[in-house]
């Protein structure tokens, strides 16, 4: 059976991180490299293998924004196979900064007092 599952973002992109599809993959919407909406069909197997390498790039600065990601699946040979649904997520950090060592420099007092 032939699946159809169409995917958007509001406000990010969305990537597969295949290097080659399988032979039953295709896209009439998007190409998979950052899309913010796609829509691919396939055989169900090929499709579960395709999303299995699904990743999302948040905008730079998206740091607790909040995002949803959509979700439309339907099959015309199984309409048992159609669904919907809608992901809501939080971005936490949409960069792998490298650690910043801080160092900053002690100031001492010398007390010339009296003994």
């Amino acid at each position: 059976n032939i699946v159809h599952v169409e995917m958007s973002v509001v406000e990010s992109v969305l990537s597969f991180s295949v290097i080659e599809y399988p032979e039953s993959i295709q896209f009439s919407v998007g190409d998979g490299r950052g899309d913010k909406f796609l829509r691919i069909s396939g055989l169900i197997n090929d499709i579960n293998i395709v999303f299995q390498s699904l990743g999302y790039t948040g905008k730079v600065g998206s740091n607790g924004m909040t995002d949803i990601i959509n979700l439309v699946a339907w099959s015309d040979d199984a309409p048992a196979l159609n669904a919907l649904g809608q992901v809501q997520i939080i971005v936490t950090n949409t960069e792998n900064n490298a650690p910043i060592i801080k160092y900053e420099r002690a100031s001492y007092a010398i007390d010339e007092g009296c003994h």
